[in-house]
């Protein structure tokens, strides 16, 4: 590692390859650049649900009964929905979602011993051996420190402190790709905020576009990121919560409890509606004299198994509420599912650009992730941030938002010294103590008599 006299910035020393790994909440992938030419996507990752490629497969594996990993990935996620024989059973041999939260950390992992360190490197075994690693932005030092921890239990890094493991955030790496491939150009001086809308998180970070003595164009960060767990899953758990108050709460639990796969079904059911829906379109043009029949538009099946364990009473409701029983219809309560997402994402991203307002104003708000390709929130946040509170000029979604975190981890892979300046997010404090004197804040006065000889009145000021 080397350091930049002429303008301060960190040198990493070259490699001749680069692989960069999305390790997500809900999908995983990685992309790769050799002699630092094009980054290459791998697009094509065994049982791959989606008919277009896409550079990432499931964050899951499936355990079979002596704790050895069966399948990862979206083999994993076929393998489970098919009943795998020799699983441990299918509520627990099935790890989804991020191990390296243990908040939402399936119960397999604590109920069989197997360390979330071990689940990660497992995982992370199956995925690829040498890499740098993209990483959310609210993890913890801590979080870091685990995933360093599972990179070298893996075999991916000879040391914790391996130079060979580099750590990105999703928002850093979203706005090197723009930076990279001039989609959207960014210009010396321009104030960019980026919003990475992902499964599990919705991180964000604001930075100013800075030229240096070279004339290329590099970051600093101008704002310290945030993030919160507020990603397309909450919008899952919103709906699981509906689902279930719909078909009854007991015919609902014994269901999941003996058909989970049934249940995953249901959700791509809805992974469907999530992704299609753009906002209520009830004030639509029409002519006032013409009865028109709505079709609902987003609806999810109720399976046998379920609408058999049913009470009459709950049957009849959702007839009378919606006109069928064999679906739950979903269209008037689909802005509610988003209504957390929404609401917490334009809250933090408003935050930092007001934060900002009174010396910088934001150009371009750039949009990225999983969730990035959903009309409505598009719109929302568009709404927000540009029409409403107007704290930004325009908002851009790259035609790929979904590969954005991989392209840009690479290109910092290649050249770290893009990324030129980070906000610490903790400092120390520093405590004064001063003789008294009469004017200063009778707040910071106190009685100090430690020193026998010369007991006074001290001045305590305190900066952190």
């Amino acid at each position: 590692m080397g350091f930049d006299k002429q303008d301060g910035a960190i040198r990493q020393p070259k490699r001749d390859t680069i692989i960069a790994v999305d390790f997500g909440t809900h999908g995983s992938g990685f992309a790769y650049a050799v002699q630092r030419r094009q980054t290459r996507m791998h697009e094509s990752f065994p049982d791959a649900e989606l008919c277009f490629p896409y550079p990432k497969t499931r964050t899951a594996l499936l355990y079979t009964k002596d704790r050895s990993v069966k399948s990862w990935g979206h083999t994993a996620y076929k393998d489970f929905l098919g009943g795998a024989p020799d699983s441990l059973g299918n509520e627990n041999a099935y790890i989804a979602r991020s191990a390296v939260q243990p908040c939402i950390l399936e119960p397999f992992a604590a109920s069989n011993c197997l360390l979330v360190a071990q689940v990660v490197a497992d995982y992370l075994v199956k995925l690829y051996r040498y890499m740098m690693t993209a990483i959310r932005t609210i993890w913890k030092d801590s979080s870091k420190a685990l995933m360093r921890k599972a990179a070298q239990r893996a075999g991916l890094i000879r040391t914790e402190d391996s130079d060979q493991l580099a750590l990105i955030t999703e928002p850093e790496a979203a706005a090197l790709h723009a930076l990279k491939n001039r989609f959207p150009p960014l210009n010396p001086g321009e104030i960019i905020q980026i919003i990475d809308a992902g499964g599990g998180t919705v991180d964000i970070s604001v930075h100013k576009c800075v030229e240096r003595s070279s004339g290329h164009v590099v970051l600093d960060e101008a704002i310290y990121a945030t993030g919160a767990m507020c990603g397309s899953m909450c919008i899952d758990d919103a709906f699981k919560e509906f689902y279930k108050e719909a078909v009854g709460h007991i015919a609902f639990d014994s269901w999941i409890h003996d058909h989970p796969v049934q249940w995953q079904q249901v959700l791509k059911q809805f992974e469907a509606c999530k992704r299609s829906f753009a906002g209520d379109e009830s004030s639509s043009n029409s002519s006032s004299s013409t009865v028109s029949i709505k079709t609902p538009k987003s609806r999810v099946v109720i399976p046998p198994d379920l609408h058999a364990r049913m009470s009459d009473v709950q049957k009849e409701q959702l007839q009378f509420n919606q006109g069928t029983a064999s679906d739950v219809v979903l269209d008037e309560k689909m802005e509610d599912f988003f209504d957390h997402t929404i609401k917490e994402t334009i809250s933090m991203a408003s935050a930092k650009l007001l934060e900002l307002a009174p010396l910088h104003r934001c150009s371009r708000v750039l949009l990225v992730g999983g969730l990035a390709s959903s009309p409505y929130l598009m719109n929302c946040i568009r709404g927000a941030l540009i029409e409403d509170l107007n704290v930004a000029d325009n908002l851009t979604v790259p035609l790929r938002p979904y590969a954005s975190v991989l392209s840009g981890a690479v290109a910092y892979g290649c050249e770290p010294d893009l990324i030129h300046a980070r906000r610490s997010r903790l400092s120390y404090g520093v405590r004064l103590h001063s003789p008294w004197e009469d004017g200063a804040p009778k707040a910071s006065k106190y009685w100090y008599d430690g020193n026998a000889s010369n007991p006074s009145f001290m001045n305590l000021q305190s900066y952190f």
